[in-house]
């Protein structure tokens, strides 16, 4: 048996990425050309021409080529992509890329259809047809109840058939919300065929399912209402009084008005703006429901008599996912109430906070996530985050990004200092770029029981109980999947490396174990931030990575996607060399500039990577997951109709939760 492996303690304290010195750009001249060729890329580690010093101090001081805006058109005017994704492969010509273009349907509305999604929506509007057929045929021979008209009569047919399609879309959408019932469907042979981790965006196809139905339903009751109120003698039934006059119009009204307060609240833009918002307004649909069951349960007699008896169908359709959904919450609120403890805060650069909770009975895999709930800020506001602990460790963490009011008093509770907590001027002497740690010194809260000189410089110990709060989860995602590969591709986009950092801290663990490893036998890891200080959230990971000089199996390379200014410029031109460490992170592997060229990485994977099956998991932004959705789909088209003979193949994987 391998011996159980410590992550090393010198990595466990947060990292400083090197502070950059300020410094004139005027200097001596150099004897190289004035005004030699840009390098194709900033790296470095693989250009051979002239350094960034003797770029920097080339020339006489006021040429224009080596002005601050030379600068950063050398730094942003160039492609940023190497040859090769190797550096040790650098050297050689690299492959030629397919050139894609992701597609855009109905003016962007529509994501590029994938064999995936189109087998979805057919198989979804075929469910459909399947309950709306039958019930239009029903319908039309209950000729009694319906209006004379032709035309009334099938805006009264579809009004009546829509509404099994309600009750069908409402029932299926409990179920994609239980998210232990999916847990368990994971395990199951049915995720082979079915991807249950796109089970958000299936609700979101299911919810506007249920407002396209709705429409309908509506539609056609209003047309036949007005129609029978028109064609009453004496005036004794008034379009009002059946609309909302009844119990069967006054519920379906209400359901109207819960319906599109919860769409419009939905919506991504105010979702974004304000999530409490959507969030409380979500809940509403309890009030949705209960109105849906009352409602179904009304209908017209044969004299015409609005009447509510027990012969609904809509029980029907609800009984097995409403069991199914009150087994969900009552499990959820039973696994909250397990004793949770936060053993350890570090407050990182740019509003990212990381969190390590003591595992105790938690069992969780890699790049799983967590449902995290204070009591303190708010008793039903539930929150997902991705672990970024490995399945090794003793812990479970998260770091989280302060991005909204929840999220930020939370931090500000753990004792982290946020603008609102520390003021304006306060803001302006903090340094983002150091972390600050702060731990629970002993015991479930209160008083510390040691003193603040018994911990290392620079943590900040807290004088105060960190809040209680209670965790539901873990939860599977795809990137559990990451091992069955032989080779893996990784790409994170800003906070969305979290869940890589699981399995890069997983690799280092199983490095020295033999077997651990399963079939993977190659990892790239594609990191792009928009921040330099972001790269120093998982500084010591990386670090300690490169010390198993793993070179052969793990690949990494960060592209820094921001602006630098004129002084970080400048000092890149001073600090960096070619052989020694990066001048931003400090670490062996360079800093790239720019966005990636997918096309060209893509391409050269494929030429290393023959005959394989590649894995590439991504989180972040969804624009960017739609690029690399085709880049993979047109290389594996490729491959199988022989354009492109190096026979890889890519399996695209997002994160959702």
């Amino acid at each position: 048996m391998a011996e159980h492996r410590s992550f090393p303690r010198q990595y466990l304290a947060p990292v400083q990425v090197p502070r950059l010195a300020t410094s004139s750009i005027d200097g001596p001249t150099s004897p190289i050309d004035p005004h030699p060729p840009l390098p194709a890329y900033v790296s470095p580690t693989s250009y051979t021409g002239p350094s960034f010093a003797q770029y920097d101090y080339a020339g006489p001081p006021n040429d224009p080529a080596y002005s601050p805006d030379a600068q950063r058109q050398y730094l942003y005017g160039q492609n940023t992509i190497p040859v090769s994704i190797s550096r040790s492969a650098s050297s050689r010509t690299a492959p030629l890329p397919l050139r894609t273009h992701p597609r855009r349907g109905l003016g962007g509305l529509v994501p590029e259809l994938s064999l995936e999604r189109t087998f979805f929506y057919t198989l979804w509007f075929l469910l459909h047809m399947a309950i709306l057929i039958p019930m239009c045929v029903k319908a039309s021979g209950s000729s009694k109840y319906l209006p004379k008209d032709p035309v009334i009569k099938i805006f009264a047919i579809f009004g009546n058939a829509s509404g099994y399609c309600i009750c069908f879309d409402a029932a299926f959408l409990l179920l994609l919300v239980s998210r232990n019932f999916l847990a368990m469907l994971r395990a199951t042979l049915i995720s082979r065929f079915i991807d249950v981790d796109k089970n958000i965006h299936a609700h979101k196809v299911a919810g506007w399912t249920l407002i396209a139905s709705t429409f309908v339903h509506v539609l056609g009751y209003y047309v036949k209402f007005i129609n029978q109120a028109a064609v009453t003698p004496g005036g004794k039934v008034t379009a009002s009084s059946l609309l909302f006059g009844t119990l069967i119009g006054a519920t379906g009204n209400a359901m109207v008005v819960v319906l599109f307060i919860m769409a419009g609240c939905a919506v991504a833009r105010v979702r974004h703006a304000n999530f409490e918002l959507f969030y409380y307004t979500h809940h509403l649909f309890l009030v949705f429901y209960a109105l849906l069951i009352i409602h179904g349960s009304c209908s017209v007699d044969e004299n015409k008599q609005f009447v509510c008896t027990a012969t609904s169908d809509f029980w029907k359709f609800l009984l097995i996912p409403g069991a199914i959904y009150l087994v969900e919450r009552i499990t959820r609120e039973v696994r909250g109430r397990r004793t949770t403890q936060i053993s350890r805060v570090v407050q990182h650069p740019s509003r990212v906070v990381q969190i390590q909770i003591k595992k105790a009975s938690v069992k969780a895999g890699t790049g799983q996530y967590i449902y995290i709930n204070c009591p303190e800020i708010s008793r039903h506001q539930w929150h997902p985050f991705t672990l970024t602990s490995a399945p090794e460790d003793d812990f479970i963490s998260i770091h989280m990004r302060v991005a909204g009011d929840w999220t930020r008093e939370f931090a500000e509770r753990l004792g982290c200092e946020t603008e609102s907590s520390k003021g304006t001027e306060q803001a302006k002497r903090y340094n983002p770029i150091r972390s600050r740690t702060l731990r629970r010194p002993g015991g479930r809260g209160g008083a510390p029981a040691a003193a603040a000189s018994d911990f290392k410089p620079g943590e900040v110990v807290k004088t105060f109980g960190l809040p209680r709060i209670m965790v539901d989860g873990p939860f599977g995602t795809s990137t559990e999947h990451v091992f069955d590969y032989e080779t893996t591709v990784l790409i994170g986009a800003g906070i969305g490396v979290t869940p890589f950092a699981s399995v890069l801290k997983s690799l280092w663990y199983r490095t020295t174990q033999p077997g651990k490893l399963a079939h993977l036998r190659k990892v790239y890891f594609i990191w792009i931030c928009r921040d330099i200080q972001a790269f120093e959230w998982f500084q010591d990971l990386l670090v300690a990575l490169e010390e198993e000089n793993l070179g052969d199996f793990l690949e990494v390379r960060a592209y820094l996607t921001g602006r630098l200014s004129e002084d970080q410029i400048r000092n890149l031109a001073i600090h960096s060399t070619e052989e020694g460490p990066d001048a931003l992170t400090g670490r062996k592997t360079p800093t790239y500039f720019g966005r990636p060229n997918f096309d060209q990485i893509f391409a050269d994977i494929a030429a290393q990577q023959l005959r394989k099956k590649v894995g590439v998991f991504f989180c972040g932004p969804k624009k960017l997951a739609t690029t690399l959705r085709q880049v993979c789909t047109t290389y594996s088209s490729a491959a199988k109709s022989g354009e492109l003979g190096y026979g890889t193949q890519f399996e695209f994987h997002k994160e959702h939760f």
